[in-house]
């Protein structure tokens, strides 16, 4: 399965690398608010400038949202 990941702090980094440590799993895009998150990729997904771009690209079966616990509703 293709995972989008939205959000590369820190619980999204658990959530990386649980997805890349599951062999039925791929990384293939992800969305952070800070650009510099991106280098965190490793070039093995693709990194989108905004939220609507990863989604329209449709280059992911699922999207993990990983955002601060205090953005949480």
């Amino acid at each position: 399965m293709r995972f989008g990941l939205i959000g590369l702090g820190g619980i999204g980094q658990v959530r990386k690398a649980a997805i890349e440590q599951s062999p039925a799993c791929t990384l293939t895009a992800a969305f952070d608010i800070n650009k510099d998150n991106a280098a965190q990729l490793e070039g093995k997904a693709t990194f989108f400038d905004s939220l609507e771009a990863m989604l329209d690209a449709d280059s992911c079966d699922a999207v993990i949202i990983s955002t601060p616990t205090n953005l949480h509703c």
